[in-house]
């Protein structure tokens, strides 16, 4: 880990009122700690931490006046953002269409301010809505479309791109996405004067883990989603049955092992407390005998591959073929922890 990555690091841990570790800011590296933070996803986040640094170790004024400007455009963007969602689902609700909004904006009411947290496009299900229609209505108004790798079509609305997906959990091995989207539950979310769906809190903590792994055997995921993630677990007070549903959920998608190693990240480098953790032994209240399923090898392991990547793997191309080499690359790790999820990932990628 480079001296700017631990500074980060730091810095999202600090801003999200998550524990402290013993390391100390390397003041001589706020000019590559500002480069991850951009190249991560998390400008905006890291920048509210600065307030906490000793006057004597602050950045210089140019490096400030950049992270400032980043900050002010996050605050810009999100409104844009919000309101973006709230014109479309008033578009929708012409069409008898209730959009389930996932990831993205939703997430944003864990972070201590919405604002904080850098805006990226709108995620859509639309359950019932053909795609082949969707496309011939995308068509007739004259809205250019793209058709994605995974099935997904996105355009832009208001000036903000909107993905629409295929299935709302980036679940591809199809036995098992059936029995998950039969225990999806919603509750409704307010975009000014609109209401869209969002998931419930056990189904989002599912639905963040399962994302992160589609992308991390794949092109990479940045810090943006881990914070995010690490936030709906701290913030979430899952009851005996929450529970229950969320160990459903994920043995239902056959994650268990990565379950486990993304709760060993979260606990290790973000020190989410284990019960609310949502590896499988710590939802079922195993770890108190000794045999946890939590380890600081898998921790660092899944960190080097997050630190390493940047958000959706910064540096790749996303073509189909790049995505197909993405895939292979990282086949030995996903392999190991999901075996049959990650040949239906590599499926649907070669049938698109």
């Amino acid at each position: 880990m480079t001296s700017a990555q631990a500074n980060l690091l730091i810095l999202l841990r600090q801003a999200l009122n998550l524990p402290q570790t013993n390391q100390t800011i390397d003041s001589s590296a706020w000019p590559e700690t500002l480069a991850e933070a951009r190249r991560h996803a998390v400008a905006p986040l890291a920048f509210a931490a600065l307030e906490s640094i000793p006057e004597t170790q602050l950045p210089a004024d140019e490096t400030v006046a950049a992270w400032l400007t980043l900050r002010q455009a996050a605050v810009r963007a999100n409104r844009r953002t919000d309101a973006a969602i709230e014109s479309l689902a008033a578009e929708l609700k012409k069409f008898d269409v209730k959009p389930l909004i996932i990831k993205g904006q939703t997430v944003g009411r864990h972070y201590p301010d919405p604002s904080l947290r850098s805006p990226g496009d709108i995620d859509v299900y639309l359950p019932g809505v053909s795609f082949e229609k969707l496309r011939r209505d995308l068509t007739t108004a004259s809205i250019p479309f793209q058709d994605h790798s995974d099935g997904s079509i996105s355009f832009l609305w208001k000036g903000v791109e909107v993905e629409i997906h295929v299935n709302p959990v980036d679940i591809a091995t199809p036995s098992r996405l059936r029995r998950v989207l039969a225990e999806l539950k919603t509750v409704p979310m307010a975009f000014g004067q609109e209401t869209v769906s969002v998931l419930d809190p056990v189904c989002e903590i599912f639905m963040l883990g399962a994302h992160i792994f589609k992308h991390v055997i794949g092109h990479g995921i940045g810090l943006r989603q881990i914070c995010d993630v690490a936030l709906a677990c701290r913030n979430t007070d899952l009851s005996v049955d929450d529970r229950r549903r969320l160990l459903q959920l994920i043995n239902d998608a056959g994650l268990q092992r990565w379950f486990a190693e993304l709760s060993s990240l979260l606990h290790y480098h973000f020190g989410i407390p284990a019960d609310r953790l949502p590896s499988p032994r710590c939802l079922a209240g195993e770890n108190a005998d000794g045999k946890t399923d939590l380890s600081r090898r898998k921790a660092d392991r899944l960190l080097r591959r997050v630190l390493s990547a940047g958000n959706f793997g910064f540096r790749e191309s996303n073509t189909r073929p790049q995505t197909a080499l993405a895939f292979l690359r990282n086949s030995s790790y996903s392999l190991r922890l999901a075996p049959r999820e990650t040949l239906a990932q590599i499926l649907q990628l070669a049938r698109s």
